[in-house]
């Protein structure tokens, strides 16, 4: 509950003008029951049309003030609930960026995205339906049982038994439906993923015509959560008619003491009594009608404060963040002993890796699929934690730098190039003060020939994930990205598998005539992207069976060796 408290204070004085013009409005309700009885009693014998305009008149102006009312407690609702909404979702989402890749593999990716949304919008709708009618009803309830406390005590208890019993029975289903609830979030998390997945993977599922598969599994989910969902309204369903049967029969009882203990004169109070507990079946409807909202929201808050719980082992403030606090003179990388895995319960991917790059060199780290090789880089810009051992960059543990810097520091430029709708520059400079100048370098660079000879030049427009370039002109302007911004080290994971030998070897030789003093390190799966490298590690199931340059391992590496042959086997090694 702290989640609310917290993100609804800046809002507050919204929050309290909302709640006193709707507490306004129930007491000026709760008076024209009272008006009522007065003009019955007062006409009862001899009609008084003097005094029937008066009260007439008294209730139409408290009618109209309430329309008033209703409409301020409506705006400032809405002005506290979507203020609320605005924040706690801006936060949640920097939380997340904030967070290392293993923390957010814990939770998903899709169920992310569905407590961005919809939690979000339950715990908004919590605020909004608070201050425009989930207050309102309890100011109805219990103004209703004073009034006839004060008319009629004996009658009173009649309601306040009904009250005691709903609410009674309001608590019961909540606390059975809480945990229902959660598990309808769980499985609309599942149909989040599985559309995520099928729409990013729409080529591979129609290429292998498997639409009936996946069909059949998102028809599944969808049932599952179709079901989970019946199950949760099942109990909610009954209380609007428990609800009005109590109340009738409260009714009901009413007149029956009315019939007993009063004579005519007081019919009045009767009248009084039977619109009151009207009143009461209003609000319990209201509060039945309720209980789901608020059973849904406080779901959402759980869901979202799991998120925000998650610790930031990043320390976004904090942390080496000046190249005056670093050796470059150091050796830039340097694993020490590193174990790492994925979660708390999987084995280790890496197993004790320890190597050494020495300024001015440049990597290749090679290896079959499923080696490390990815895990291992990962670890260099501390998108993911070694489990033990330390990783160094320029001397320092990657832990103690500040994120921001660190990755200034180091660029890594992955196998699937993710682009943003835009044009070239917005790709490139990426929301990071980049000069046209620095970007063409980098476009040369990488070999963005396709960019700098087209009329638009940096204003070409990419659409959405780069769906009007081919795989490798994606790859090149990802290579440019990353060059922009001047890296100590650039980082390539495969990111070159698009292009040909020829683009490749002059990708290279570009970059080391323009960034000489940036480092290179290659992971690829291809012997001759590396085979120039100073040094080259191989990895063979999370552990490092080869260290040197190529010569060295192609003759006393059997791994490496193995690899090469099978790639170029006309090579003449033996």
């Amino acid at each position: 509950m702290k989640i609310l408290f917290k993100f609804l204070k800046p809002y507050r004085t919204a929050t309290i003008l909302g709640l006193a013009a709707k507490f306004i409005e129930t007491i000026l309700e709760l008076f024209l029951p009272l008006l009522m009885a007065k003009l019955i009693k007062q006409n009862f014998s001899n009609f008084d049309i003097s005094y029937t305009i008066k009260v007439s008149l008294l209730v139409l102006a408290i009618i109209l003030v309430n329309i008033v009312l209703a409409m301020l407690g409506q705006f400032f609702a809405a002005k506290a609930s979507t203020s609320f909404g605005n924040d706690l979702r801006r936060s949640t989402f920097k939380h997340i960026n904030s967070l290392t890749f293993s923390n957010i593999d814990k939770i998903g990716a899709g169920s992310l995205i569905t407590r961005l949304t919809n939690d979000i919008a339950s715990v908004q709708q919590i605020i909004f339906m608070t201050i425009r009618i989930g207050l309102r009803a309890p100011f109805i309830a219990i103004g209703a049982i004073t009034m006839t406390m004060i008319l009629a005590p004996d009658i009173s208890l009649v309601l306040i038994s009904i009250v005691l019993i709903l609410s009674l029975i309001i608590v019961l289903i909540v606390k059975l439906n809480a945990p229902v609830f959660r598990d309808v979030r769980k499985k609309l998390d599942r149909i989040a993923i599985i559309t995520s997945e099928n729409i990013s993977g729409a080529r591979v599922v129609r290429a292998y015509s498997r639409q009936s598969t996946e069909i059949e599994r998102l028809t599944k989910s969808a049932a599952e959560y179709k079901t989970a969902t019946l199950r949760a309204t099942r109990l909610s369903i009954l209380m609007h008619p428990i609800s009005t049967l109590l109340v009738q029969l409260g009714i009901f009882t009413i007149i029956v003491i009315g019939a007993y203990n009063y004579d005519r004169t007081q019919v009045a109070n009767l009248t009084a009594f039977v619109t009151y507990l009207t009143q009461i079946l209003l609000a319990i409807t209201i509060i039945s009608n309720l209980a789901n909202v608020f059973v849904r929201g406080f779901t959402g808050v759980l869901r979202i404060n799991e998120v925000l719980k998650l610790p930031l082992t990043e320390n976004p403030k904090g942390g080496i963040c000046e190249l005056s606090e670093i050796d470059l003179k150091s050796p830039p990388i340097e694993f020490k002993e590193v174990s790492a895995g994925y979660g708390n319960s999987c084995a280790n991917i890496l197993n004790n890796i320890s190597f050494k790059l020495e300024s001015g060199q440049k990597l290749g780290i090679i290896g079959g699929t499923g080696s490390g090789k990815s895990s291992l880089i990962s670890l260099i810009p501390a998108f993911y934690q070694a489990r033990s051992g330390q990783v160094l960059v320029f001397g320092r543990n990657v832990l103690e730098f500040y994120p921001v810097f660190l990755r200034k520091l180091i660029s890594v430029v992955f196998q699937k190039a993710s682009l943003i709708s835009g044009t070239v520059r917005d790709n490139i400079a990426f929301g990071r003060d980049i000069s046209d100048q620095e970007i063409l370098k980098a476009l040369k660079t990488s070999q963005s020939d396709f960019v700098l000879s087209s009329n638009d030049c940096l204003d070409k427009i990419i659409e959405r994930d780069g769906l009007n370039l081919s795989g490798g002109q994606k790859q090149r302007l990802a290579i440019a990205r990353a060059l922009a911004g001047d890296p100590k080290i650039l980082i390539l994971d495969d990111s070159a598998s698009a292009l040909d030998y020829a683009t490749n070897r002059a990708l290279n030789d570009s970059i080391i005539t323009n960034y000489p003093s940036t480092i290179q390190i290659i992971v690829s799966q291809r012997a001759f992207a590396i085979r120039e490298t100073d040094t080259i590690l191989v990895l063979d199931n999370g552990n490092i069976v080869g260290l040197g340059c190529h010569d060295d391992l192609v003759l006393n590496n059997p791994t490496y060796k193995a690899i090469y042959m099978s790639q170029i086997p006309n090579s003449g090694v033996k």
